[in-house]
Formats: structure tokens, C-alpha cells, sequence
């Protein structure tokens, strides 16, 4: 089994176990998994519950001290339960959708800790910040950024119309399309279907 198979495998159960910080109905949540290979690996589920929606739509931005301006519903739902998170030190740290986005925002707080992950695994995730210094965290520290892009998902492409909103790392493909990213597909049933961590999964499975 691949990383990228095997992180996202973790990311998918992101969503049915119980969270070991924050609250189950809430968007501020993570996942502890003791794996023998990497250790600790700290995960956050995506978009599930009316929380998340509101968080999601909180496009202000907001001014962190070291990690640039980023979305200030994501800050948000990180910085509620960071005292928890803080104390860890993971090697792996991975998420879909929003759960992405807390991954990417956490992995650069640990790096700002003086204890970078090896990696962050974001699966279609949105975009997180409106300039370049989470991703220049990232890279200074040596942190691998894998974020992936699957089919005709919006979630990663979309960004309002107030900067550039880069993503944090260049983004991984997975089953490509006539339609390049970031450009937009306008096919909602199917921009839905690939966004799915299933589909991701399934896509994953197909190119192996």
C-alpha cells in the first residue's frame, strides 16, 4: 500500500471514529492514530455538521502572528483546540476538505514549535490563506506538503476575489480531466462526487 493510499484510508476514518480533542458536533476536532511505522499521526475530518458550514463560510481573513493571514473560520476552528495539540508531536499529520486545511494550519504551527511533522497530507482541501507564508513555513522546515486535487473538485480551486490564495504546496492530480486545475467545471453533482475522500480513495486505488 502506498503512503498516499494509506494516509487517506486514515483521513476516511477521520469521519466515523470519535475525536480524541474537541467535539464530535463541532468543526474544531481531531483524531490520534498510533501507527508502528510513523508513530503518532494526527487527523481532522472534513465537513459534516452545521458547525463546519458556518465555519467554512467565515472567508475574513485574519492576521496570525507567524503563519500570514489566513481564513478566519479556519484560525478559528484550529486555535480552539491548538492548546491540546500543541503538547503533541506527530510525524504524519492529514485531513480532508476542511480537515485538510486544519492539517496544513497545524503542520505549520509545529514547525513554528521547533517540531516539524515529516509530512502533511491534505486531501482537497480549500484554500487556506491569502499569501505565501504557510507554505514558506512548510518548505524552510522540510516539511513534504502533499495536497491533492481530484477531478473536477471545486473545493481546492475556488478562492474569493480578495488575493491570490495560493495553495500552500503544489497540488498532486489525481484522475486528470480536460479541465485543468484551478479552472472551474461547472457540473455541481459531479464537482460534489469527486470531492468525496471515497472517490478520492477509489481514484487513488485505480492509478496503483
Amino acid at each position: 500500500m502506498t503512503n498516499l493510499l494509506k494516509y487517506a484510508l486514515l483521513a476516511q476514518r477521520c469521519y466515523t471514529v470519535k475525536p480524541d480533542v474537541g467535539v464530535e458536533s463541532s468543526a474544531s476536532r481531531a483524531v490520534y492514530f498510533h501507527d508502528p511505522v510513523d508513530g503518532l499521526i494526527v487527523g481532522f475530518p472534513g465537513t459534516n455538521n452545521p458547525e463546519c458550514i458556518v465555519t467554512d463560510a467565515e472567508w475574513l481573513t485574519t492576521s496570525t502572528l507567524s503563519l500570514g493571514r489566513v481564513h478566519a473560520g479556519f484560525w478559528e476552528a484550529y486555535t480552539a483546540i491548538a492548546p491540546y495539540l500543541c503538547i503533541e508531536r506527530p510525524q504524519i499529520v492529514l485531513g480532508h476538505s476542511l480537515g485538510g486545511v486544519l492539517a496544513l494550519i497545524y503542520a505549520g504551527a509545529l514547525c513554528l514549535l521547533g517540531k516539524p511533522p515529516k509530512a502533511v497530507y491534505a486531501f482537497e482541501p480549500p484554500r487556506a490563506s491569502i499569501d505565501s507564508v504557510l507554505g514558506d513555513v512548510l518548505k524552510a522546515h522540510g516539511v513534504q506538503a502533499v495536497i491533492t486535487h481530484h477531478g473536477h473538485d471545486l473545493i481546492p480551486c475556488f478562492a474569493p476575489p480578495d488575493g491570490e490564495w495560493p495553495q500552500p504546496a503544489p497540488v498532486t492530480e489525481l484522475c486528470k480531466t480536460d479541465y485543468p486545475y484551478p479552472e472551474i467545471y461547472w457540473d455541481i453533482i459531479e464537482d460534489i462526487e469527486d470531492h468525496l475522500i471515497e472517490n478520492v480513495i477509489k481514484s487513488i486505488n485505480s492509478d496503483e
